[in-house]
């Protein structure tokens, strides 16, 4: 029989039910006070059966407990004392609970009775605990006492912790017995690998005096007291069930991302479900197996708690995909938006501009590069699917495709077929129509030229020139005056066709810029990408300047701002 105790499904307040599998890793994000540390708990109230905190974010849970009268009992006699009254004692963070040998035996098997007992719940304040130090003295909690003694005699789980703790802050722990003073103390003690190999290799009086001499994990600080917590807990329990209440808490950004992945690895065949506002945290999860990951969203609106699922399929879509994994759109979970852009030096323009603009607006807005325009339908059902708002900020060449065109607009607009033949006929009309503003042959070969002497490269030709002469043969093309020239271009016979077309993408949030690409917006200024937008800053430093109208007011459209 195979013995286990899983979180099968979940029903939030907003009635959204989500399935989970035996080892997921289940993230619990969004922005501040939303509920992700709340939702934690409310799992963990209803696993209690506690009646005195009520669940707010949490409605029902369904569990699939297979657990059998052996195993059972074994567990009982393996972890827990006697009081010689033929009751099990267990102490945790809900206090002390005795449960009856007989009784044990006549409960249905798949009862919520035993969900207490194989569950592990880590919060700030009990993972500091953790590695605090233990008086036989007093009344000890079993899961603290557990994780000391596994550790103090199993070699292989102690070098399992300390290999993750040399992961992140070259250094190890090891269990220590205090006789020195009259209440009998045991202690995680604390040293650099060196150290610690040198005692776990010593005799014991030896090991006695070396451990004597290093400094008590319990004063360190709280970001190794917190890791040491959490990873000794996955690897010593015997739980089916971990929920932990924002892991990366006091650690820099480096160590959250390699928490995340020690998390994975000693995680295998166990259910986490955790609290996060770190990315760096996520990335790490994510870059060690993003198929056993479901990110969930949480929005709140008022007393309600609007779920959104990421899950195991669209995560490995982002993780398979070499572009969109070293993009920064996970970041959108902690944004009240997101602008795609077709690549970073759109980003910088923008951004700053936004800045100068409406502060409030630009704090809550993540710019994000796609890597082009293609990317734009694969991101787009990520933000839809986690509830995220985002805006596209795209060149007018964007509507010269009618692939492109078509394959985003569907994916945000199920209705949108009139709309994709009122595209199509304006793709037909403006390639039958004569545009006197297209460059010709002779042209297009002077600009070249001019490009080609500018080239200051001794043997090859830089990739700038490169970029430019590929972006000048686009503008000889028909269409391709769309982006050189923007909207003046558009033959009349077909103007209206694209002020209904612009409109519409307006209304989905896709912006095309009408002066055809960014270097329009600031005329004269040499250059292209990054090029163009450093130049367009060191001359006109002011963004008062009213060089920049034209750009300010393109995303008051884009941000709804009204002065």
């Amino acid at each position: 029989m195979n013995n286990k105790v899983n979180i099968k499904k979940i029903r939030f307040n907003d009635n959204t039910e989500i399935g989970f599998n035996n080892d997921d890793i289940v993230l619990f994000v969004g922005a501040n006070n939303v509920g992700k540390s709340r939702t934690i708990k409310d799992i963990k109230y209803d696993m209690d059966e506690d009646t005195i905190n009520k669940k707010i974010i949490v409605k029902d849970i369904e569990y699939d407990v297979n657990l059998d009268n052996d195993f059972l009992y074994d567990y009982f006699t393996k972890h827990f004392p006697t009081d010689g009254h033929d009751n099990f004692i267990v102490n945790n963070s809900l206090g002390t609970f005795y449960f009856h040998k007989q009784e044990i035996l006549k409960k249905p098997l798949n009862s919520k009775y035993f969900l207490k007992l194989f569950y592990t719940f880590l919060s700030t304040g009990n993972r500091l605990n953790l590695s605090e130090d233990i008086s036989y003295q007093r009344q000890v909690d079993n899961s603290n006492l557990n994780i000391l003694n596994k550790l103090d005699t199993s070699d292989e789980m102690l070098n399992k912790v300390n290999k993750y703790l040399l992961d992140s802050f070259n250094t190890g722990v090891c269990v220590y017995d205090d006789h020195y003073t009259q209440n009998v103390r045991r202690m995680y003690k604390i040293g650099t690998s060196e150290e610690i190999n040198e005692i776990l290799e010593s005799k014991k009086n030896d090991s006695i005096e070396k451990s004597k001499k290093l400094l008590k994990l319990c004063e360190q600080g709280d970001g190794i007291r917190s890791a040491f917590a959490t990873l000794s807990s996955l690897i010593v329990s015997d739980c089916f069930l971990f929920l932990i209440d924002e892991p990366e808490t006091f650690l820099h950004p480096p160590q959250a991302k390699v928490l995340g992945n020690n998390i994975v690895e000693i995680s295998k065949g166990k259910q986490c479900f955790i609290s996060t506002h770190s990315i760096d945290f996520i990335k790490g999860i994510l870059e060690k197996d993003a198929s056993r990951v479901k990110i969930v969203k949480i929005d709140r609106d008022g007393d309600i708690n609007h779920i959104n699922l990421l899950g195991n399929d669209d995560i490995s879509k982002i993780s398979n995909d070499r572009n969109l994994r070293h993009t920064n759109i996970l970041n959108g979970l902690f944004y009240n938006q997101v602008l795609l852009c077709e690549d970073e030096s759109d980003c910088k323009f923008y951004s700053s501009i936004l800045e100068h603009l409406n502060t409030e607006v630009y704090q809550n807005t993540l710019f994000c590069a796609t890597g082009g325009k293609d990317k734009f339908k694969l991101l787009v059902p990520l933000l839809k699917s986690l509830g995220i708002k985002y805006k596209i900020i795209t060149d007018l060449d964007f509507i010269n495709d009618n692939g492109k065109f078509s394959d985003l607009v569907k994916i945000i607009d199920g209705e949108c077929d009139s709309i994709v033949e009122k595209h199509r006929a304006f793709i037909k009309i403006y390639q039958e129509s004569a545009n006197p503003t297209i460059e010709n042959k002779k042209e297009v070969c002077l600009k070249i030229k001019e490009l080609l002497e500018k080239d200051k490269g001794e043997l090859y030709l830089e990739k700038e020139t490169i970029d430019y002469i590929g972006a000048t043969l686009n503008k000889a093309t028909v269409l391709g005056g769309l982006k050189k020239y923007g909207a003046k271009s558009i033959p009349s016979k077909c103007y209206e066709l694209y002020e209904e077309i612009n409109n519409y993408l307006t209304l989905i949030n896709i912006f095309p810029l009408k002066c055809g690409e960014i270097e329009g917006l600031i005329p004269g200024i040499f250059g292209h990408g990054i090029k163009w937008v450093e130049s367009a800053f060191e001359k006109y430093p002011d963004f008062d300047d009213k060089v920049y109208n034209e750009a300010k007011d393109f995303l008051k459209q884009v941000f709804n701002i009204v002065e």
